[in-house]
């Protein structure tokens, strides 16, 4: 009697734990940008999408109590119709230009020349930091990318509070699925 017991327990808190973590992941969905024709994922269906203008959108997403992991971001895509160079030089100006938002940085991530999904070349650099001293933390991405004749453009911003080891994770978590979710429309 006392193993049927202590297996119901131990069967109960196996499921407790599942279903607690099945709840608290993104749900990863589908966006496509007939204007700039491209599609990308974000995590959550609450996610707010806001077309500012041709070229332009954004996503805007709330930290989800449920998800410790979730982050509150905006990604910005911006699709210009012309192709532009994306060298190191201009990677490492665009890093230098997100350290001076910072007071304090404490990652920085240079990605060069990475294979996207549609086998195009991705660029990226990421920086990130504390907010004015205090419990708040902040990274930014900006990724450059060519498709044909035209170059994206896409910004992430985060903003959370789980400790600085915690937040980057996070954020990189979110980035990469985001970044490697990248597709053109046709």
């Amino acid at each position: 009697m006392k193993s049927y017991y202590l297996f119901s327990t131990f069967s109960f808190l196996l499921i407790s734990i599942n279903i607690s973590l099945a709840i608290a992941q993104p749900s990863w969905e589908l966006y496509e940008n007939e204007s700039c024709a491209i599609s990308l994922m974000h995590p959550y269906m609450e996610d707010k999408i806001s077309q500012a203008s041709s070229g332009t959108f954004q996503i805007f997403i709330t930290k989800d109590n449920k998800d410790p992991d979730s982050l509150n971001m905006n990604i910005t895509v911006s699709c210009l119709d012309k192709r532009l160079p994306i060298t190191e030089q201009s990677m490492n100006l665009t890093m230098s230009g997100l350290e001076q938002e910072f007071e304090l940085v404490t990652y920085e991530e240079n990605s060069l020349n990475k294979t996207a999904i549609d086998g195009e070349k991705l660029s990226f650099v990421t920086v990130g930091g504390q907010i004015e001293r205090g419990e708040l933390f902040n990274a930014q991405t900006v990724a450059e990318i060519n498709h044909e004749n035209n170059t994206y453009i896409i910004r992430i911003l985060s903003v959370g509070d789980d400790g600085l080891s915690g937040f980057i994770n996070n954020h990189n978590y979110l980035k990469d699925n985001i970044l490697s979710s990248i597709k053109f429309l046709n």
